[in-house]
């Protein structure tokens, strides 16, 4: 029986030193590889990339390119794209090399070459995340076509606006100049400084040349709304005009500009109460004060402003420009008859019964009946308009008959449900005085009356009389 023998100390000791570096090598080399090829994904993408398109060229294949070009503004149809870039490299030796870039760590550029000409970049970006060993990560960013065409055009937009070229979003690529606190007045040919508040609207100058067709350019506001496009002969660039649009409106009105709703909204407003002249004195009796607020709303196409109102009913209401003091107002009249009568209608009125107050003022002036049986009833008690009516005196000849000719119901405005006005004009006749049955005269009458709803009852609260001075 063959005897057993017995590893040595050193033996064992050259086993399990050996077996350790056995493990630790093959780890060492498996980091290694894994690092290798990590840098080898992750660093050679971009080259890859680009030779990938390349290729795809030299394949007579131009998919990649037309899609993924950022200027692709420079065609209207990828058709016609391939056609052009068909024609430049047919035949030409395609190539891909390392290109210019100001920063070639965070944005590195690969450019295709036909037969030596550059004919498109092909740009790369630095992701945030880095790979499993640390190493930079790249995506794709943009193809940029080198191919030129004959078109240009240059064109200021407001920086709130989004701006379209042939279809295509203008990017980062196009800006010639930024933040510029000039209005560009393409109508009046004017390059200025704007005043204080219009300088709230700042623009970007674009500039593309060597477009491949004849540009197209869109402009839309904020609400998606097209902005008017005017060439402007003094700076040679298409201007959209943006300024600033002054709206007074009723406090408890909806106004929306271009589609935007600025209603109560604190960074449209301007001044928060703006006194209703006219209901300087109804509003003692009215059960809810209303105030004129002043809106104020930057970045709006002047050249195609569209404000549309409603009153407390949700009824539209007419918009006005105050040429003198500039800014729009909201008036509190109706714009449809049809909607003015169902209104008076819910409160219990009717034009002819507004017309007949009307008449019974025109009547008690000239003595031809009893006021306190006619309009006193329907006159506020406690008003200076009841304290004039009261002391009244007529100076007017007696006269044997009357009559009116020409009435009109101007304007019936509505505050709110229990106060409105009425304007109402005509011409008082009146036969027969100083003894000559035949003589006649005439008075025109133009008056406003204020009312407010007590109860179920009307009250006139204030008047206005118009002369033609104030027509």
């Amino acid at each position: 029986m063959a005897s057993k023998k017995k590893l040595t100390t050193f033996w064992k000791v050259y086993l399990i030193v050996f077996g350790v570096l056995f493990v630790l090598l093959t780890g060492l080399l498996a980091v290694g590889y894994g690092l290798m090829m990590d840098y080898h994904e992750t660093q050679s993408f971009p080259r890859m990339n680009a030779n990938n398109y390349a290729k795809t060229l030299t394949q007579g294949s131009y998919g990649l390119i037309c899609n993924d070009d950022l200027n692709a503004a420079s065609v209207f149809e990828n058709e016609k794209y391939s056609e052009i870039i068909n024609d430049k490299i047919a035949g030409s030796v395609i190539t891909c090399e390392k290109g210019f870039s100001s920063d070639r760590y965070s944005r590195p550029i690969y450019t295709i070459k036909a037969d030596g000409e550059a004919i498109a970049d092909v740009a790369y970006k630095l992701k945030k995340n880095k790979s499993t060993f640390g190493f930079a990560v790249y995506d794709f960013d943009h193809v940029y076509s080198r191919i030129k065409g004959d078109y240009e055009i240059n064109f200021i937009v407001p920086d709130n606006s989004i701006a379209t070229l042939n279809g295509v979003t203008v990017g980062e690529n196009w800006i010639a100049e930024k933040n510029i606190k000039q209005i560009y007045d393409a109508s009046a040919n004017l390059y200025g400084d704007t005043n204080t508040e219009a300088s709230k609207v700042t623009y970007t100058k674009y500039s593309v040349k060597g477009l491949l067709n004849e540009p197209n350019l869109m402009v839309l506001d904020a609400a998606g709304n097209s902005l008017s496009v005017t060439y402007n002969n003094e700076i040679k660039a298409f201007c959209t005009i943006q300024d600033l649009v002054h709206i007074i409106a009723p406090d408890n009105f909806k106004v929306s500009v271009n589609g935007i709703d600025i209603t109560g909204q604190d960074k449209f407003v301007s001044e928060k109460i703006v006194e209703f002249k006219e209901l300087s004195v109804a509003k003692k009796y009215m059960s809810k004060n209303i105030n004129l607020v002043k809106y104020t709303v930057t970045g709006v196409d002047t050249n195609n402003v569209n404000i549309v109102s409603t009153n407390y009913e949700g009824l539209q209401t007419p918009v006005y420009y105050d040429t003198e003091n500039g800014y729009y107002r909201v008036y509190n009249c109706m714009l449809e008859k049809a909607d003015r009568d169902k209104l008076l209608s819910e409160y219990g009125l009717t034009e002819d019964r507004l017309t007949r107050y009307a008449k019974y003022y025109a009547e008690f002036v000239a003595n031809d009946n009893d006021r306190w049986g006619t309009i006193m009833p329907y006159v506020m008690k406690d008003s200076a308009i009841y304290e004039t009516f009261d002391s009244f005196w007529s100076v007017l000849a007696d006269h044997n008959s009357f009559w009116y000719e020409d009435i009109k119901v101007k304007d019936i405005s509505f505050y709110d449900k229990d106060t409105i006005s009425c304007r109402v004009s005509f011409v008082y006749w009146i036969k027969g005085f100083a003894g000559k049955p035949d003589a006649t005269e005439s008075y025109p009458t133009d008056v406003t009356f204020y009312y407010v709803k007590k109860g179920d009852v009307w009250y006139i609260t204030d008047w206005e009389l118009h002369t033609e001075e104030s027509k």
